[in-house]
């Protein structure tokens, strides 16, 4: 653990960005994924909605770590621009990730936690350049 540490701080600035992003999605990722299979599968939610509220739950985490942690954000001077910003591309996200994982478990036959996994893999990339070129940089 030590050893991965001493790494971590020798890694360039974008680099560990890299990391941070994708530990800070991967916490939002367990979040949306716990919640997903909970809602679906002892709530018996249809999964697109119970993937609308895991979105907005894990949403909630991934704004705080992204922006304070991540892109090291830690100003309030422009969290009125950048939460409607956040939410707006959550917003965009969520209508994507669901009409992908229709797609998936309804014409693909895929497992939906496992389109789940195919849908926020291809999201993953889009969402850290916007973040970082629009979302939380500092004005």
């Amino acid at each position: 653990m030590e050893g991965l540490l001493r790494l971590l701080h020798k890694l360039p600035l974008q680099h560990l960005r890299v990391v941070r992003f994708l530990f800070s999605g991967g916490s939002g990722v367990v979040v949306n994924f716990i919640l997903l299979w909970t809602l679906t599968e002892f709530l018996h939610l249809w999964y697109l909605f119970s993937l609308v509220i895991a979105i907005l739950v894990g949403s909630l985490l991934n704004f705080t770590l992204q922006k304070f942690w991540t892109f090291g954000n830690h100003s309030l001077k422009q969290v009125h621009i950048q939460l409607p910003q956040f939410a707006t591309l959550v917003l965009f996200n969520m209508i994507l990730n669901s009409a992908m994982l229709y797609a998936l478990v309804e014409y693909a036959h895929v497992w939906y936690l496992a389109g789940q996994v195919l849908c926020i893999g291809t999201l993953a990339g889009m969402n850290y350049f916007l973040y970082g070129r629009f979302i939380f940089v500092e004005r």
